[in-house]
């Protein structure tokens, strides 16, 4: 399968693209998602007033921005998957948070260089204190695969706080794949009842740390668009 196809493809077959991405396919791949600069605050304006589609494009608009900062450092990392996705995480939030401050697209710009060179710093940190281990090796101690219905169903039996086990079941039902849903059952514990740590729950997966907060968050992120957008539907039906 050609990942490298489009951004959505990219981003929707994240969990089984490899770490070490294709540098050249990636970045030919979000050259089509650049705008001008002009562009980008017709969108961010379109973005504060509530235009979702504009929010969207107003985000990818700076992924090419953050490929070619991750450039500047390909000679020592490459270009890593967890990097990339954790930016463009960070980017989202710090943009949603900021829909209404002046300058917006002036800010947003500024703040990607900065941002991949922090996520960059911390990278070989992690890199440093870790050595590599061979990813085939790691999975061989992941846990085994359960349907949704078996993970649910376990979820009485190892969560007894009832809005809690409300919570994790709409994540395990926000996951995009069983992969997804596997690594979050080992976060919560449904597999041997005792919760593990996102550094725990790495190691078994054969990830990084960042790679599993990164998961968590947008299962949590998922479940509450998903929520808004049921209320969202009530109210108009109500009306």
């Amino acid at each position: 399968m050609n990942y490298y196809k489009s951004w959505e493809s990219f981003v929707s077959n994240i969990d089984v693209i490899p770490d070490k991405l294709d540098g050249e396919k990636l970045i030919h791949m979000v050259s089509a998602l650049s705008c001008t600069r002009s562009e980008r605050e017709s969108l961010g304006r379109a973005a504060k007033e509530g235009d979702k589609t504009s929010l969207e494009c107003f985000l990818n608009a700076y992924v090419p921005m953050i490929v070619g900062t991750m450039k500047k450092y390909e000679p020592r990392i490459g270009y890593s998957r967890d990097i990339l996705m954790g930016c463009v995480e960070k980017l989202r939030e710090k943009v949603v948070n900021s829909l209404y401050v002046d300058n917006l697209e002036y800010n947003t710009a500024h703040y990607v260089d900065w941002m991949v060179r922090n996520e960059v710093t911390k990278f070989i940190a992690s890199q440093d204190k870790c050595p590599e281990e061979h990813l085939d090796d790691k999975k061989q101690n992941e846990p085994k695969v359960e349907t949704i219905d078996e993970l649910i169903e376990k979820i009485s039996v190892s969560i007894s706080d009832k809005d809690q086990a409300e919570r994790i079941e709409k994540m395990l039902q926000a996951c995009r794949n069983d992969r997804e849903r596997q690594l979050l059952a080992f976060r919560f514990g449904l597999v041997d009842g005792v919760p593990k740590t996102l550094q725990e729950t790495a190691d078994k997966f054969g990830i990084s740390r960042e790679r599993a907060r990164q998961i968590e968050s947008m299962a949590i992120r998922r479940c509450v668009s998903h929520i808004r957008r049921r209320k969202s539907l009530a109210d108009f039906l109500n009306e």
